[in-house]
């Protein structure tokens, strides 16, 4: 979408497949941990 301005299906199928391995895995994409180190 950012480089055509067009929606399209396989958009939609890549997220529904990213939420699927989300709830299958039981993990979230990103962790942040704090570090203390800068």
């Amino acid at each position: 979408y950012y480089l055509t301005n067009h929606l399209n299906g396989k958009g939609d199928v890549y997220s529904f497949g990213i939420l699927l391995l989300e709830l299958i895995s039981g993990l979230q994409p990103i962790t942040v941990e704090p570090s203390g180190e800068r």
